[in-house]
């Protein structure tokens, strides 16, 4: 990629030669063009540096790009290349630049799922092991090998640490943890430099999640027997071929079947369930009611679910069991629908908005609540309903209960240590603006003596001027 953006640089630099050329076309053409591209060419062309420097630039491409207006553009003090880029973070994108905006996981994350993979190569990120795995586990995920190498042999030339035995060769004294294996390729490339992977992936049921046919039967193939934990998984996977090579070899217990078989609704699909009911020889009235709506209810498939409860809904169903399950594993369509029938408990309403966060849906279930159960909402269930979430969720989250006349009482000590981080103006006060908010000054000086941001550092004692700060 960084050498396609730098084919582009080379390109338009026999454009300006051309008697096409007009600055007013270059300026066009950078409208339209991603970051990086932009950014190469001005350090490689001084004079493009007027144009990287453009205010007026940047406020029309995040305006294309981003769909902000210059008011919400300009309430930074950042560089306006350097608040592009910020925003350009914000909608889940990543370029040069980006971890100053970024978690660390987050930016190797969305650097390899975008293809930007030399993004990695000129980071400013400090390199632990921990950064080393976090790649590794995501080129593992997407399955490319050929990276999975290229960074495994950095980790070793840098941190020099390999150990020699014989005849084996050299591997790594690396930590053993769960990579998501899909292939044998990638199993076996992983056992040549961590000793015994592959035995230790045999041993993780999380294996059945994500490894091929070819994969399973290189692990288990001379296996006689699987512990009974690897059955729900085997499930769950929706393949016939994967289930019927590995279920034979699991002792099955009777007694647990009614509630275990009930997994394969978790899956949608309707060909496979069948197979699996046929192999059992059992059908839906054998299976436990309330474990078949659970599973069916993590498809987050309103249409699904509605038909299976449809069925099940006269028979003996644990509801109190049923929701909770629904609020942590599900979405709010499927929540909506079940409140239709039960008056739901200060109990059940809590757990919507504790697991708002593992549904994704935090903002959403807020304008819900606000809508239907607004008496039931208290300081506790703003607390649920942000806690994990970052920065942007969170100044929705107290925008919008401002914009509705509610007020909690909540420490947003730490969500506006994290506005400092990503350096956003409008998020930090957003925060300080919130009538009850409560904030830790303390901990902010104590946070400010880590910045090296001179702009920062004074708007943050602007910010607080009058205010006891360390």
């Amino acid at each position: 990629m960084l050498f396609l953006n730098k084919i582009y640089v080379i390109k338009m630099q026999q454009f300006k030669k051309s008697v096409a050329y007009s600055k007013d076309m270059e300026k066009q053409i950078f409208f339209h063009s991603d970051y990086d591209t932009i950014y190469i060419s001005c350090k490689n062309d001084q004079k493009e540096m007027s144009v990287c420097l453009d205010e007026n630039f940047w406020i029309t491409k995040a305006f294309i790009d981003f769909d902000v207006d210059k008011s919400f553009f300009m309430n930074t003090f950042l560089f306006p290349y350097e608040r592009y880029l910020q925003l350009l973070t914000y909608n889940n994108k990543v370029a040069i630049g980006a971890e100053q905006f970024l978690p660390e996981d987050k930016f190797i994350e969305l650097s390899i799922q975008t293809g930007k993979y030399y993004l990695l190569e000129i980071t400013n990120l400090d390199f632990f092991i921990s950064t080393y795995t976090t790649i590794i586990r995501e080129f593992v995920k997407i399955n490319n090998p050929l990276y999975v190498k290229k960074w495994l042999d950095k980790y070793i030339n840098k941190n020099n640490k390999i150990q020699f035995t014989e005849n084996i060769g050299k591997k790594i004294e690396f930590i053993k943890i769960f990579y998501p294996v899909r292939t044998l390729k990638m199993a076996d490339l992983l056992d040549e430099y961590i000793p015994g992977y592959k035995e230790f992936l045999a041993k993780d049921k999380n294996i059945i999640k994500y490894a091929n046919l070819e994969l399973l039967m290189n692990l288990y193939l001379d296996v006689e027997k699987l512990d009974y934990s690897f059955f729900g998984e085997i499930l769950r996977r929706n393949n016939i071929e994967i289930f019927k090579f590995l279920v034979p070899k699991i002792q099955i217990k009777e007694d647990k079947l009614q509630f275990d078989l009930s997994i394969i609704y978790a899956t949608n699909d309707e060909n496979y369930i069948k197979s699996v009911l046929d192999y059992f020889n059992v059908t839906l009235d054998d299976l436990d009611p309330t474990n078949v709506l659970r599973y069916a209810s993590e498809t987050k498939d309103l249409v699904f679910f509605s038909v299976m409860f449809d069925k099940l809904k006269d028979k003996r169903i644990l509801y109190n069991f049923l929701f909770m399950h629904i609020a942590e594993h599900s979405n709010l369509d499927i929540i909506i629908y079940i409140l239709n029938y039960f008056n739901p408990s200060i109990n059940f309403i809590s757990s919507i908005s504790y697991n708002a966060n593992k549904r994704k849906d935090t903002v959403e279930t807020l304008k819900f609540l606000i809508l239907k159960y607004r008496n039931m909402i208290v300081n506790t269930t703003v607390k649920e309903l942000i806690q994990n979430e970052d920065i942007k969720t969170v100044v929705d989250v107290i925008l919008l209960l401002t914009s509705n006349n509610i007020l909690v009482y909540i420490d947003l000590t730490n969500y506006f240590i994290n506005a400092m981080k990503v350096k956003d103006k409008y998020f930090m006060e957003c925060i300080i603006k919130y009538r009850g908010a409560f904030l830790n000054y303390d901990r902010i000086y104590s946070e400010m003596l880590n910045i090296n941001d001179i702009r920062l550092k004074t708007y943050i004692d602007n910010l607080f001027a009058g205010k006891k700060l360390g």
